[in-house]
């Protein structure tokens, strides 16, 4: 099986290690990609099914002021077949060569959606044949490129993999880009945000984290808000795409089950909330965890699922994506009182496990003999972040953690469910560890 190949460096360079720009990752994104085609290099995106891949190559081709083509395969067999006999080079320009106005061919942007449908075997074959030279490819199958055997690409070919949008992207996307300006300032300034606008921000990162990060979901989501069932059916929605693209029998590798995967992130989902590892044994009797592997690499490389590892295992599982989350577990019910009561620590968990996802930064999970935990403790053991309470065992845990890693540079950061969990506390903690500072604490 290959590795993902590291991405984390380029990401983290951009978004930590300077001044943050606000422009949220799938802005940055659309810059990124709009560089590598002016650099003649052809592109292949990938991501869960309703994500948003076309969209954003669309958006990348219309900010370059590119004409493109956009070719639906899994619709068209017909042209399937003619691209497995006569290559992707002659098949594109064969069926658009009508509408030509006297410009060169070579100037045109070709967008071809769900490869996936050409077959492994075909896809691989044509990767190295005539290729047009300005290229997208798009397909919702990441495991045929990083799971077993898997698609060797081009060396001119770039891979991209399109995530949920994260929070700045949620804020952009619900016409609230006027926190992104007051956030800039305050990362540039360095001083403390009114407590009226943190206010504000939280309750859009607890609609966030209720609505998750795909854009199907969210544009239902301005017109839904307060309609717990309304945003239940498009979450719904979203799932079933995911569903119809990722779960199929025909499509799935051998060994692996639709029926396991369904189950399987039912109970990821239901222990989400006792952060501990998820007893295989409560799907049915005599289930084990090996007898899921098979599903969970599927989910993992499809990146519906991440991993959270403990002495060089896998000790918990968490969703990239807290809309799929709710979806799973029906639990709205938080979102009714959060006035009254605290968001539930798990919720927060979820979020900051998926964002430092996100910037690509592997992380684990360390326990004190006491039962005290450092939450995110990455694989190199160079930095630990400690989103604790403040209560109980709090510094304790960090002295303990301190003598047992002596060479870790621990950060802290208070994120109790007490305070809720402040986007903004992330950022100016991401960019010290890419510098491999010494924080304090770190809390609004």
């Amino acid at each position: 099986m290959r590795e993902c190949p590291e991405k984390g460096g380029d990401c983290l360079t951009a978004r930590a290690a300077g001044v943050w720009k606000g422009n949220g990752m799938r802005e940055e994104q659309k810059q990124r990609l709009l560089s590598l085609l002016r650099q003649k290099k052809r592109l292949l995106l990938t991501g869960t099914p309703g994500v948003g891949k076309t969209f954003l190559a669309q958006e990348v081709a219309k900010n370059g002021g590119m004409r493109y083509f956009t070719f639906e395969l899994p619709m068209d067999a017909a042209f399937c077949e003619q691209i497995r006999q006569e290559g992707l080079l002659s098949a594109v320009q064969a069926l658009t060569a009508e509408t030509w106005t006297g410009e060169r061919q070579e100037t045109f942007l070709y967008l071809l959606d769900g490869v996936e449908a050409l077959g492994k075997e075909a896809l691989q074959k044509l990767l190295f044949g005539p290729l047009p030279e300005h290229l997208i490819l798009i397909t919702s199958r990441r495991d045929w490129f990083f799971g077993a055997d898997p698609i060797r690409l081009p060396e001119e070919m770039r891979e991209e993999t399109v995530l949920p949008y994260d929070f700045e992207d949620f804020l952009r996307a619900m016409g609230n880009e006027w926190y992104l300006e007051i956030l800039k300032a305050h990362a540039e300034r360095k001083k403390p945000i009114p407590e009226l606008v943190l206010e504000e921000l939280n309750d859009c990162l607890y609609d966030y984290l209720l609505a998750g990060g795909y854009p199907t979901v969210v544009r239902s989501y301005q017109t839904l808000r307060g309609d717990l069932g309304g945003i239940r059916a498009a979450q719904k929605r979203a799932y079933a795409a995911i569903a119809l693209d990722l779960f199929s029998e025909e499509a799935l590798p051998a060994g692996v089950s639709a029926t396991r995967l369904r189950q399987l992130l039912r109970l990821v989902a239901e222990a989400s909330d006792r952060f501990s590892a998820p007893s295989f044994t409560a799907i049915r009797k005599g289930a084990t965890k090996q007898q899921f592997q098979g599903e969970l690499s599927y989910l993992l490389a499809n990146g519906l699922l991440l991993a959270v590892e403990r002495d060089g295992q896998d000790y918990r599982y968490e969703f990239t994506d807290s809309g799929l989350l709710r979806y799973f577990r029906t639990d709205y019910e938080p979102f009714l009182h959060l006035e009254e009561a605290p968001c539930p620590k798990y919720i927060l968990q979820q979020y900051v496990y998926s964002t430092l996802w996100r910037y690509q930064i592997p992380v684990q999970s360390w326990r004190s003999g006491r039962g005290a935990q450092i939450s995110f403790f990455s694989r190199d053991g160079s930095w630990a972040l400690d989103c604790s309470n403040h209560r109980g065992g709090y510094r304790r845990n960090q002295q303990s953690f301190l003598r047992e890693h002596p060479d870790t540079k621990l950060y802290t950061c208070g994120l109790s469910p007490e305070q809720g969990l402040l986007y903004v506390a992330l950022e100016p903690i991401l960019k010290q560890i890419s510098e491999r500072k010494r924080l304090t604490d770190t809390h609004y």
